[in-house]
C-alpha cells in the first residue's frame, strides 16, 4: 500500500507541475468574500504569500461530479474518535470559529488508512460560512456551494507530536497535514450534534474571544458514510497557502438549520459591528490534478496500480516512437 501511495503522490506532483500555472486571481478580494480575504493582508506580505497566486496545487477547488478517478483504498481507521474530552476551547480568531481540544487526556484521536500513507493526529476543527445559504463552503461539488463547511485538521505524526512541530519539521512536505472537509446542507430542524458549538458562539461574538464548551466524541461530526469521499492534493486555504495538505472532502453532507447558521453569521471581525461572514476562499484552478473518488461500494472500485500505469502509458509510447 505504501509503495502504491508513493507512486500516486509522485505522479500527482509531476502532473500538477506540468499543467498550466494557477491564475493570478488566487488572492482576489473581489466579491462577497472580499472583506474576509482582505483581513489577512495586515499579517502577510505579498512575497510571503506568493504561493497563493503562483501555486499549482491550491485549495479549495470545484470538484467535478463526473470524470474523477474511481479508486479503492483501505478503510479509513479512526482511533479514539469515540473518546469524550472534558471540554473544548471555542475561539473567534477574527477569521473563523475554531474548536480545539483541551489537552487533559493523553489519548489523542488518530486517523490512518484510506490511502493517507501515515498516521495523523487530530489538532482542531474550524468552519467557513456565508451571509446567505447559497454560499459559504470553500469546496464546491459540481459547481454547487454549501452554506457551511467544517475542516477537521490533522498533522502527520512522523513530523512531530503537535501541530506547530509538524509544520516546522515537515518543511513544506505534501503530506504534512490531512484535512477532512465536511459540507452542510440546510434542514428545518436543528442538528443536536452542533448544539455545544452553537451555544458557545454567543460567547465569542467579537474577535480574540474564547470560551469553553462541553466535550463530545469527534465521530459525531462525521457524515453517515465516512468511507465515501473525494481525495486530492492541495493547500491551506488561507495565507501562506502552503501546498502541504492531503484533502479528504466527504461526498455526503451533514445537516444544520437556518437558526444554527445565523449564530455563525452573528460573529464579528473585531469589536466593530462588521459581521464575520463569507469566510471562504474562491475556487482555485485544478491544473490537471488527479481527483480520486473513493466509495464504499465495490462496484466503484478499480486498481490504483492500473490507474498509475495508464498515466505512464503515453510517455512509454512516446519513448518507443523515438
Amino acid at each position: 500500500m505504501r509503495r502504491r501511495m508513493f507512486i500516486y503522490y509522485f505522479l500527482h506532483t509531476i502532473w500538477s507541475i506540468t499543467s498550466a500555472v494557477a491564475n493570478s486571481s488566487g488572492t482576489s478580494s473581489i466579491g462577497r468574500n472580499g472583506p474576509y480575504w482582505d483581513s489577512f493582508r495586515h499579517r502577510t506580505s505579498p512575497e510571503a504569500a506568493k504561493l497563493c497566486t503562483v501555486g499549482t496545487r491550491q485549495s479549495p477547488i470545484d470538484i467535478p461530479r463526473s470524470g474523477n478517478i474511481q479508486a479503492s483504498f483501505g478503510a479509513l481507521t479512526f482511533t479514539n474518535y469515540d473518546m469524550v474530552p472534558s471540554k473544548y476551547t471555542l475561539v473567534n480568531n477574527g477569521h473563523t470559529a475554531k474548536v480545539s481540544p483541551v489537552n487533559t487526556n493523553p489519548i489523542a484521536p488518530l486517523v490512518n488508512g484510506g490511502g493517507l500513507g501515515s498516521t495523523f493526529q487530530f489538532a482542531q476543527f474550524h468552519f467557513h460560512w456565508g451571509d446567505e445559504s447559497d454560499v459559504g463552503s470553500e469546496h464546491l461539488i459540481g459547481g454547487r456551494a454549501y452554506p457551511l463547511e467544517m475542516h477537521m485538521v490533522h498533522f502527520n505524526t512522523k513530523y512531530g507530536s503537535d501541530l506547530l512541530g509538524a509544520l516546522g519539521k515537515g518543511k513544506g512536505a505534501f503530506d504534512t497535514l490531512a484535512v477532512f472537509g465536511v459540507l452542510f446542507v440546510v434542514q428545518e430542524s436543528d442538528n443536536p450534534v452542533m448544539d455545544p458549538i452553537i451555544k458557545g458562539l454567543s460567547s465569542i461574538k467579537n474577535a480574540s474571544t474564547e470560551t469553553d464548551i462541553r466535550g463530545f466524541p469527534l465521530y459525531q461530526l462525521l457524515p453517515a458514510n465516512e468511507q465515501s469521499y473525494y481525495r486530492y492534493m492541495g493547500s491551506l486555504t488561507t495565507p501562506l497557502c502552503n501546498q502541504i495538505v492531503i484533502w479528504t472532502v466527504y461526498q455526503v453532507p451533514v445537516s444544520i438549520s437556518e437558526r444554527q447558521l445565523e449564530e455563525f453569521r452573528s460573529l464579528q471581525y473585531g469589536d466593530e459591528s462588521q459581521p464575520l461572514v463569507n469566510t471562504f476562499r474562491n475556487s482555485q484552478p485544478i491544473n490537471g490534478r488527479i481527483i480520486m473518488e473513493v466509495s464504499s461500494s465495490p462496484l466503484a472500485q478499480i486498481s490504483l496500480s492500473l490507474f498509475c500505469f495508464s498515466l505512464f502509458l503515453p510517455f512509454i509510447l512516446t519513448s518507443f516512437r523515438h
